[in-house]
C-alpha cells in the first residue's frame, strides 16, 4: 500500500482535535479512504512516533483507538501546516 501524506495529515489533525484529558479517541473514519487504508496509516503514524494507538486483541492487532498525539506528532503536524504539504501532490 502506498503512503498517503494527505491521510497522515488528516489522522494527526483528528488526534489533535479528539484526544482529550487522557481519553483515547475512536478510530477515525474518512469517506475517501477504506478502513484498511486508515488502519495502515494509523500504524505508520505510530511507527513514526507521531501517535500511540490501542489495538484490539487477536492475531491481527488492528488499531481500535488513538491514545495520544506525541510531541513528535505535534511537531510533524505543525510542519505540515506550515509547509502546506497536503495542498500539493499526495505522493508521500
Amino acid at each position: 500500500m502506498k503512503r498517503q501524506m494527505k491521510l497522515i495529515f488528516q489522522i494527526l489533525k483528528y488526534a489533535e482535535a479528539n484526544v482529550h484529558n487522557g481519553e483515547p479517541a475512536p478510530m477515525p473514519e474518512f469517506d475517501e479512504y477504506s478502513r484498511s487504508e486508515v488502519e495502515y496509516h494509523v500504524k505508520l503514524c505510530d511507527q513514526a512516533g507521531y501517535i500511540d494507538y490501542i489495538h484490539g486483541g487477536g492475531k491481527r492487532k488492528a488499531p481500535v483507538s488513538i491514545e495520544n498525539l506525541t510531541w513528535a506528532g505535534h511537531d510533524a503536524l505543525d510542519r505540515m501546516r506550515k509547509d502546506g504539504c497536503c495542498a500539493k501532490s499526495d505522493d508521500g
